[in-house]
């Protein structure tokens, strides 16, 4: 029995891992102690002529960034060409959201600018995401987790049929 509960443990935490990186689908980058953190709903999954929701957090390592003194944009850019730019933080706030229609599938360069103002103790930033955006149509888009999930239950419902098998 107590090989039973190991199996069954290892079998889901290696089902742990292989979801990984659905989980952490936020991306952070940075530039010197500037660091932005980006999400975009649905689900970290944009889809081409969709509404998506763009959040984006800054935070400064040192302390020193604070939005009051920050000529901060946002700018998502379909190679080469801007889409969008807009200022962001025009009202000292913490986090900003920026709403995007992006109009076809590829790739985007979503950049998070910043020069500091009269007073602001940072240095300029500019920080790059490279985000990939789904067709509207786009059948594959179902997470990865579910598919592990399934393997994982196959899995484990062969291992018991094979388990009881052996003990009769």
């Amino acid at each position: 029995m107590n090989r039973l509960i190991m199996a069954v443990g290892m079998l889901f935490l290696c089902s742990y891992f292989l979801s990984y990186d659905h989980v952490f689908a936020h991306e952070v980058k940075y530039d010197g102690t500037i660091s932005a953190f980006l999400h975009i709903n649905p689900n970290d999954d944009p889809k081409a002529e969709e509404n998506s929701e763009l959040l984006i957090l800054l935070s400064d390592s040192r302390g020193f960034f604070n939005s009051n003194n920050c000529d901060c944009s946002l700018s998502v850019t379909d190679g080469g060409k801007d889409i969008l730019n807009t200022k962001i933080f025009l009202k000292g706030e913490s986090s900003a959201t920026v709403h995007e229609v992006f109009p076809h599938a590829g790739i985007y360069q979503i950049s998070v600018r910043g020069v500091p103002k009269s007073g602001g103790d940072f240095k300029a930033f500019n920080i790059i995401f490279d985000k990939r955006v789904e067709g509207a149509n786009n059948q594959d888009s179902a997470p990865k987790y579910e598919i592990y999930l399934i393997i994982a239950a196959l899995l484990l419902i062969a291992f018991l049929f094979i388990y009881n098998r052996r003990h009769k």
